[in-house]
């Protein structure tokens, strides 16, 4: 008897875009599903730009917060904040993206590449990109975020000091 090879046909991760309004979840979410052929290792991907009533009840692989550096989304601060509380309070792992246009593509596919259980997708020319040559307000990765933000803080609160004292 003649044994087949067993397909088993490839996992579909499950990807959240959630954020403050206007702040381009829809756009990045045409884009992704457009690129994701042109990826070495394309992936089935469903995106969704998660609203704030369906959000909990359902399961993501994936969840990418869209910044604020859109003109459009400047506004949407009260908004992301509610996000990020969110997210934190559910200890759910989340990637902020930014960047205009192609840029913001390019980061979200990095983040994906970093962020699934198995990534399968493969930027280009990836063995000589670095996580840390994109400039720190562009690069979408989370830490870099928490340390740039601190640091304006700090310095804020110096300068809120020293004009006090």
């Amino acid at each position: 008897m003649l044994k087949l090879p067993v397909f088993t046909p490839p996992r579909l991760f499950k990807v959240a875009l959630v954020g403050a309004a206007h702040s381009g979840r829809a756009e990045l979410r045409k884009a992704l599903l457009e690129s994701q052929a042109t990826q070495a290792n394309p992936a089935a991907l469903e995106v969704t730009v998660a609203q704030d009533a369906d959000f909990p009840n359902q399961h993501f692989d994936v969840i990418l917060l869209m910044g604020l550096d859109l003109p459009s989304a400047r506004e949407g601060g009260l908004q992301d904040q509610t996000w990020r509380a969110r997210l934190q309070q559910a200890n759910l792992p989340f990637q902020v993206i930014y960047g205009w246009g192609p840029a913001r593509l390019r980061n979200a596919w990095a983040a994906l590449a970093r962020l699934l259980p198995v990534a399968p997708f493969a930027l280009e020319n990836r063995a000589t990109q670095s996580r840390w040559q994109l400039h720190c307000e562009k690069c979408s990765d989370g830490d870099c975020e928490h340390r740039l933000f601190t640091a304006l803080q700090r310095k804020k609160q110096s300068a809120a000091e020293k004009s006090g004292a």
